[in-house]
């Protein structure tokens, strides 16, 4: 019984969630298509933007060997990181450094969004 309910109720978020994502209340376009492309540079990746599994295991695969995890801001130079979309461009795109945990999820999870 525990199952049944646990499935049902991760149905219902997931119904929710959709619900918020087509009337565009959820997810934002956060960079521009000039962004999304000096990104793909960047990390390297080669092939067609499709929405398919193995598209997304690309992007995964590439982003991880292309920036590397890097924490000198926080313990080095004693920098407080930002999280905002156009700090993390800036640091790991631009300026071709990595990031922190945190910076590397959230640059990777905005570009997914604007991505579509």
């Amino acid at each position: 019984m525990f199952n049944e309910r646990k499935r049902n109720t991760f149905i219902f978020v997931k119904s929710s969630i959709r619900e918020k994502m087509i009337k565009g209340k959820l997810f934002q376009k956060m960079y521009s298509r000039e962004q999304i492309q000096a990104y793909l540079e960047r990390i390297r990746f080669q092939g067609e933007l499709e929405l398919t599994k193995e598209m997304l295991d690309k992007l995964i695969y590439a982003h991880q060997t292309a920036i590397p995890f890097e924490n000198l801001d926080v313990y080095e130079f004693h920098k407080k990181i930002s999280l905002k979309p156009e700090a993390l461009f800036q640091k790991m795109v631009t300026h071709r450094r990595g990031g922190y945990c945190l910076e590397m999820n959230g640059l990777f999870g905005y570009m997914l969004q604007s991505m579509g």
